[in-house]
């Protein structure tokens, strides 16, 4: 059923139940066609939602996610991780990088304070 799907298309939605987690709603969905070399069930997405939204409201969140969410997913050639890596998380990612500074600072930083830690413990 998955490999079958086509971009914008969603499976049935089914409950998932664990004593564990939360009980939750869920489906699949065909977020791009495979390229050339892919697996067939690349570009797919499972999606949940809490049980106590109820049947419909999934049903319509479901609907919703297959008709948006491919609307969203860059070109490889933007991002290696498409499909899945959608555009608002690209530019999320961009933009905290930016206000995190330079990366080989903050190592720095949280490596001293690990060596640190590590002579008191």
């Amino acid at each position: 059923m998955l490999a079958r799907l086509r971009a914008g298309e969603r499976t049935p939605l089914f409950a998932l139940r664990s004593s564990r987690r939360f009980v939750r709603f869920s489906w699949f969905v065909r977020l791009a066609p495979p390229e050339l070399g892919d697996s067939e069930l690349a570009g797919i997405a499972r999606l949940e939602v809490a049980e106590a939204v109820g049947i419909e409201a999934a049903r319509r969140l479901a609907d919703a996610s297959a008709a948006i969410l491919p609307r969203f997913v860059p070109g490889r050639w933007r991002d290696p991780r498409s499909p899945q890596n959608l555009l608002p998380i690209g530019a999320l990612e961009r933009t905290l990088r930016r206000y995190m500074g330079d990366g080989r600072l903050l190592r720095r930083h949280i490596e001293t304070l690990i060596a640190t830690e590590a002579r008191y413990a």
